[in-house]
């Protein structure tokens, strides 16, 4: 596996980590969700960059439009608290 796919795999696990640790909270804070989103984005971000090495495909658009908006939305929710 290139290194990469390594690190994409590592932030889809990451990624995946947060989000369970948000749903089993008993209580969100804005934060909490803003950070669950901005780890989500930079796995979005890596799964671009995997995708760029393999040429442009139409998944290029998707995972920038998908880490655009969750960082967007994340960082929105942190500075709002």
């Amino acid at each position: 596996m290139m290194p990469v796919g390594l690190l994409a795999a590592f932030c889809v696990v990451m990624s995946a980590l947060a989000v369970a640790r948000l749903a089993l909270a008993e209580r969100r804070r804005p934060t909490d969700v803003g950070s669950a989103l901005l780890v989500v984005a930079i796995t979005a971000f890596v799964l671009l960059w995997r995708e760029l090495e393999r040429g442009l495909t139409p998944r290029v658009a998707l995972w920038l439009l998908a880490g655009s908006s969750c960082a967007a939305i994340g960082v929105g929710l942190i500075l709002r608290e």
